[in-house]
């Protein structure tokens, strides 16, 4: 166990994908040693943290502002952040899935959420839907327990095991004794974000287990909510299980988490779904068009210029056929970023996670226009700049000069070519930018295009608050104009930012009025 500035936490040694486990109200890292032991899981490197207030966290300053969900997130994101340069799959438990779902709408390099024992809210109102009614759950937000509120809240998280296993009553011994009180009273107060929103439009894998015997959380509450990444599009039910499902039934738990991180979560998956995603309208072109597969002689003349002209510093270029899903000629990638293994299935996982999503964005609706309009070899040149992460681990700003080198006899694009520039002296800015020239196509059309397609990059919510930003109001401003928190306004702002990739909210409202968003 050690401390990194407020918050201790305990690791396995594995070597495998990181996963964070976050405990619920008034328990600690403790609750998880069952998953840092595990047979199952030992492969993947553990991290279970004691959340500021309890275990062996540091105790807070200022009770009343530190101990709200929001606060607890942050403090997870900002001890994330300095831990961990490479992707993270989180895993909650009861507050800590309130609290990991605030961080999914924070983190850029999480490929992977878990929650269980947790009803997403969007407000205080939700509270009596999403928990069910029992005298015991409100002792978890008074800060003094007899020995009766003990014994009946142990019952209520761990069933009869409660019995015989003193872990859940020494952790509620040692959580801050003004814990509890503060949180229920920022809870009310409706200082958290809307939980239903993130998990609404979360991009990566999510999974949800419940308890067979949970007497905390209402099941039907959280399946009527609408999570599109939902793993196998429904709840996972670990039997004959309480609250504490993790902890009094391990063996089934970490199994179902195994199979999750397995089956959703490794960026071989995850690579192949972005090109499959982007491309497939181009892939079952190509499939159904039974053109040779043979380099014509313009290619083989194209292919024979590129390679016998020198390339300068900080340059490189390679060529991908869409037939075979494969870069069938490269040159400079290694010297310019260090990878030997570079093809079509990798390249996805080196763009920036802050720049992942806004790239991804751009490069499909260029490539869905062209899916639909005809365009002539080396008619057409698309620019896009992203931040590109190196083999040593470090970003570099990339300008990408994309062409169509060949088409098929439908004219749809079968092969590229591909002129990388490392611009990182010149752009000081991190936002996504592109181009796109078209000799055979009305460029003025392919911006419509695009600029349509960015109408929808924002939800009905996000441009309401847009158009309050227009007009100078702040963040209290308009939660007191829409009656929701100003946490849930901030968390709305920051979505927006990482969509658009802008820096602040001046740049913000640029992006929008440029793609006639507002």
């Amino acid at each position: 166990m050690k401390l990194d500035d407020n918050i201790y936490y305990t690791s396995n040694q594995g070597t495998g994908s990181a996963l964070i486990f976050i405990h619920g109200n008034s328990l600690s890292s403790k609750s998880f040693e069952k998953q840092l032991n595990s047979p199952i899981l030992r492969k993947f490197n553990i991290t279970a943290i004691d959340l500021p207030g309890h275990g062996n966290s540091m105790r807070a300053d200022n009770p009343s502002r530190e101990y709200s969900v929001s606060s607890l997130a942050q403090a997870v994101v900002e001890f994330i952040s300095s831990k961990f340069h490479e992707s993270v799959i989180l895993v909650g438990h009861s507050l800590g899935g309130h609290v990991a779902i605030e961080v999914a709408a924070q983190l850029k390099i999480l490929k992977g959420l878990v929650f269980f024992g947790t009803p997403p809210v969007s407000s205080p109102i939700d509270i009596p839907n999403g928990f069910l009614p029992t005298e015991s759950f409100s002792y978890a937000f008074q800060d003094n327990l007899n020995e009766y509120k003990l014994n009946k809240m142990c019952r209520l998280n761990l069933g009869d095991s409660f019995e015989y296993d003193n872990m859940l009553k020494n952790d509620i011994l040692n959580t801050d004794k003004s814990f509890r009180g503060c949180l229920g009273t920022s809870v009310g107060k409706g200082e958290f974000a809307d939980e239903i929103m993130i998990v609404n439009e979360l991009k990566i894998p999510v999974a949800v287990f419940h308890g067979e015997l949970d007497q905390v959380v209402n099941i039907d509450y959280i399946k009527k909510l609408d999570i599109p990444n939902l793993w196998k599009s429904e709840i996972q039910i670990i039997k004959n299980s309480p609250h504490l499902s993790h902890y009094v039934n391990p063996n089934e738990f970490n199994t179902l988490l195994n199979k999750f991180i397995i089956e959703e979560c490794t960026w071989y998956k995850m690579k192949l779904d972005y090109y499959k995603d982007i491309y497939e309208n181009y892939y079952q072109m190509i499939i159904d068009d039974k053109t040779s597969n043979e380099l014509s002689d313009s290619v083989k003349s194209v292919l024979f210029s590129i390679d016998n002209s020198p390339l300068t510093l900080g340059h490189a270029h390679y060529v991908i056929d869409y037939h075979l899903k494969k870069i069938i000629y490269q040159k400079g990638i290694e010297e310019l970023l260090g990878y030997s293994d570079f093809d079509v299935d990798t390249i996805a996982s080196y763009v920036h996670p802050d720049d992942y999503d806004r790239h991804a964005f751009i490069v499909k609706s260029v490539v869905d226009f062209f899916a639909i309009h005809t365009s002539s070899p080396l008619e057409v040149m698309f620019s896009i700049t992203a931040r590109v992460k190196k083999e040593d681990g470090n970003y570099i700003n990339l300008l990408r000069n994309t062409t169509i080198l060949d088409v098929n006899k439908k004219n749809k694009m079968t092969k590229s070519y591909s002129l990388l520039s490392d611009i990182s002296n010149i752009k000081s800015n991190n936002q996504v930018m592109w181009n796109c020239a078209c000799n055979g196509t009305n460029t003025e059309e392919l911006v419509k295009f695009v600029k349509e397609k960015h109408k929808n990059i924002f939800t009905k919510k996000e441009k309401e608050i847009l158009r309050y930003l227009q007009q100078g109001k702040n963040s209290k401003t308009i939660s007191d104009i829409l009656f929701v928190s100003k946490h849930t306004i901030d968390t709305h702002r920051r979505k927006m930012l990482a969509k658009s990739t802008c820096s602040n909210t001046v740049e913000l409202l640029s992006f929008a009025r440029n793609n006639a968003i507002i």
